[in-house]
């Protein structure tokens, strides 16, 4: 099955989309009116649905309910990794070319672009098709521009970080060494050899901080991890094959034996999230930061308020890093901020992506540093 393809949905599915509050009234009168229907403004919602889903539908209708319910494109975290070798832009560029005619034999959508001035970049707009929702959810639209760009000795290569890209990525490499003879020095942020807890956390601490050009205002929602231990001694008890009819205590009460717990991941938000007490007794246990959202302030006296986060996407390895500008939420006057946040245009969340990922390397090079 091709990407984006949907096969025939039940009556039932028409009836259960029909009726969601996604499809507003005039998109339900537009349906009924490709049939030569008119229908009331009075008539209940799903006594409409009832009669639509009993229609014989063609290939055009279900493409139109289809796209009511394309989720469109959703902003993703990004990642960059960075490459060593002798390759040059033009080695990366014809494997971008062969990528595209790949990618494109699939039903997708994509090309290379490159103009004077501009990093090389991959342009793909392609549906992703999810089987686990409802039938005129299961086609989603996303879009993905993976960058190349020249600096020093190595080709910075940005992207967002999923599945498909990163399958993508990974032919595209392999093209690369196929066509250079040294091996390619692959350079991510990654902190798999430091699996002290309080070196992880102290990464995510000191980047909110290091960003340059701005200064850390809060944090608003921190994620904490802290993997099991294989090896260590885990007793599994099964409280009714490990229980004997009759036997008591001491002290009157029945023995039984506790399951082993282990808590693996916690979330908070709110405010001043990173220096509340919840926060600093999880630290204490073995816990690390994993995942991070925090805000922050340029040097000008009436900045806007920008929101920031980062991760690491596997979190007991703390690796697959990823970054993305949220958006910012604009300053009111007199200490007061919008209560809604804000897009970045496309190049200022380029240039806020490569502030983050360089602060990143800054990071992880003072950590090797310091770490004994």
């Amino acid at each position: 099955m091709k990407t984006g393809s949907i096969y025939s949905a039940s009556d039932k599915s028409l009836f259960d989309a029909l009726t969601q509050s996604a499809v507003t009234n005039q998109q339900l009168r537009n349906l009924f009116f490709q049939y030569g229907i008119v229908i009331s403004k009075t008539t209940p919602r799903r006594q409409l649905a009832k009669f639509f889903s009993r229609l014989l539908l063609d290939y055009d209708a279900f493409q139109t309910l289809a796209a009511l319910f394309d989720t469109g494109y959703r902003k993703e975290r990004v990642t960059c990794i960075r490459v060593r070798s002798s390759a040059t832009i033009d080695v990366y560029e014809a494997a971008a070319h062969r990528l595209v005619d790949t990618i494109a034999e699939n039903g997708n959508s994509a090309k290379v672009v490159r103009k004077e001035g501009e990093p090389l970049r991959i342009e793909v707009t392609y549906k992703k098709f999810r089987f686990d929702r409802n039938e005129f959810r299961q086609i989603v639209t996303k879009k993905a521009e993976i960058f190349f760009e020249e600096k020093d000795d190595q080709v910075l290569i940005t992207g967002p970080q999923n599945e498909d890209v990163d399958e993508w990525l990974k032919d595209l490499i392999a093209d690369v060494q196929e066509n250079v003879d040294d091996p390619l020095d692959i350079n991510e942020v990654s902190l798999e050899q430091k699996t002290s807890p309080s070196i992880r956390t102290k990464f995510f601490t000191t980047l909110i901080r290091s960003i340059e050009g701005f200064s850390f205002v809060d944090v608003s929602d921190v994620y904490l991890h802290q993997p099991k231990n294989d090896t260590e001694e885990i007793t599994e008890v099964d409280p009714v094959l490990n229980s004997t009819e009759g036997d008591t205590s001491d002290d009157g009460e029945s023995e039984s034996a506790s399951p082993d717990v282990h808590i693996s991941r916690a979330a908070l938000r709110g405010q001043g999230v990173l220096v509340s007490k919840q926060a600093t007794d999880l630290l204490a246990q073995g816990f690390y930061i994993a995942r991070i959202v925090w805000t922050a302030r340029t040097s000008y006296f009436d900045s806007d308020l920008y929101e920031f986060e980062a991760q690491f996407a596997e979190p007991d390895t703390c690796t697959m890093f990823s970054y993305v500008a949220k958006g910012f939420y604009p300053y009111k006057g007199d200490g007061e901020y919008a209560a809604s946040r804000s897009q970045f245009t496309k190049a200022e969340d380029v240039r806020l992506g490569r502030l983050i990922e360089e602060a990143a390397h800054k990071v992880l090079s003072t950590l090797t540093e310091t770490e004994t």
